[in-house]
């Protein structure tokens, strides 16, 4: 997790050449120019590409702090680990380690703040896999107390707090386990999401007292909050693919009902590409006249797909845990920097990667996703305009994400339905 200097201690301590010299430079300034750094190689897996020297600062040291606090916060819960730390902690000189949490000039960068609170040696600590619920939700939350100290504490108590438009909407209060370094769980905060018109944050705290009520710790989570959203009508899909594949698990968790025979009209979903190829001149001539075929985690190999050769490819580095969303494409229109980061699944209980492969633009596609391949942008998602229809090629993980993640609920029902650019 790579925090880059700050603009200050770049303009003040780099050379002139590392950096962009102007506004117009620093539209397509790239990190690299840095020695060393790895921020342009690897930024595509975290967050989306900046334009100016500030928002690269910005956006790496808060992707930094995000990481170093959920990393330092594991630990902290894990009974069984002994010690950690971070490599390296103080940068030796300018630009050195980026990686550190504190610069040269000894300025502690968000991660510092975020290393320092989790390790705070009796903290109160809440734990969700969740970024978002939606109105009327069943949500829990994990709380935890950690303790460094060779002293238990009796009589100690927590207590938690759910604030919803910054209004505290519930409360309630616990004895506290407290046992002599150790980690004890508390139990589970466990609450109905309230109903909302439009999105919001929900934010529970969590806090330990002593016996004698004194403050020793507080911590607080935020969830985003969506509207609940109206299901699709129950209308029968064409599915090109098998009958338990990837494209017939979408269509039912979206509440459609799939189909394997029949014309080709209305939306198509596809995780065939060969059994596609078969039906090319039905399906062509479908799109043309106003039909939407949504390809879904096609395998690895190159294929012809609107005309087009695109070739699928494993991600670089690993399956990923974001992809950008800063395409200004309709089908992502209202969604958050972070909003396809960290996304929950279901039966696994937990985050896990939701991309584990990529395609370039092969020309006339229009980017819905993006991801990179290190340095080279690479696409997750795009759309191809064909007659008076339309092509979609997706490879984020959909199917299987559905429960758990608003954000994912929603793009898969615009994919769904029809979006005019």
């Amino acid at each position: 997790a790579e925090g880059l200097d700050s603009v200050e201690t770049m303009r003040r301590r780099y050379p002139a050449k590392w950096l962009p010299a102007n506004a117009d430079d620093e539209r397509t300034w790239i990190s690299s120019k840095i020695p060393k750094s790895q921020t342009e190689k690897h930024h595509r897996m975290w967050f989306d590409t900046q334009t100016t020297l500030a928002g690269w600062a910005e956006a790496s040291q808060a992707h930094q702090a995000q990481i170093v606090r959920l990393q330092t916060e594991a630990f902290r819960r894990d009974r069984r680990l002994v010690s950690f730390a971070v490599h390296l902690f103080i940068d030796a000189w300018p630009a050195g380690w980026l990686k550190t949490i504190m610069d040269v000039d000894r300025n502690p960068k968000p991660a510092f703040y975020a290393y320092r609170d989790a390790l705070t040696p009796v903290a109160a600590n809440l734990y969700s896999p969740r970024k978002a619920v939606f109105s009327g939700e069943q949500a829990k939350i994990a709380a935890w107390i950690c303790n460094d100290r060779p002293q238990s504490m009796n009589g100690a108590k927590v207590r938690y707090q759910i604030e919803c438009q910054g209004k505290p909407i519930r409360t309630g209060s616990a004895p506290a386990t407290v046992a002599a370094d150790d980690s004890n769980f508390q139990g589970w905060i466990a609450f109905e999401a309230p109903v909302v018109i439009e999105r919001t944050t929900l934010i529970v705290r969590l806090a330990l007292e002593d016996a004698a009520g004194a403050l020793v710790h507080d911590t607080s989570l935020t969830l985003d909050l969506f509207p609940a959203t109206p299901a699709l009508a129950k209308t029968d899909v064409l599915v090109i693919g098998t009958t338990n594949g990837k494209a017939a698990k979408l269509a039912q968790e979206l509440g459609l009902n799939p189909v394997f025979s029949g014309a080709p009209t209305g939306l198509i979903l596809c995780d065939d590409p060969k059994a596609l190829t078969a039906m090319a001149t039905n399906v062509t001539a479908a799109v043309h006249a106003g039909s939407r075929v949504v390809c879904v985690e096609w395998p690895l190999g190159t294929y012809t797909l609107a005309g087009d050769a695109v070739t699928i490819e494993a991600c670089t580095d690993g399956p990923r845990l974001f992809v950008s969303r800063a395409t200004g494409h309709p089908l992502v229109a209202g969604f958050a920097p972070e909003d396809f980061k960290f996304w929950y699944h279901a039966g696994e209980q937990g985050i896990r990667p939701h991309l584990a492969s990529l395609f370039a633009n092969p020309g006339g596609w229009t980017p819905v996703l993006l991801s990179g391949q290190w340095e080279k942008p690479a696409l997750a998602a795009a759309e191809k305009v064909d007659g008076q229809g339309r092509w979609i090629l997706c490879q984020v993980q959909l199917q299987g994400r559905l429960d758990g993640n608003p954000v994912a609920r929603l793009f898969a029902q615009r994919l769904a339905t029809p979006v005019t650019p």
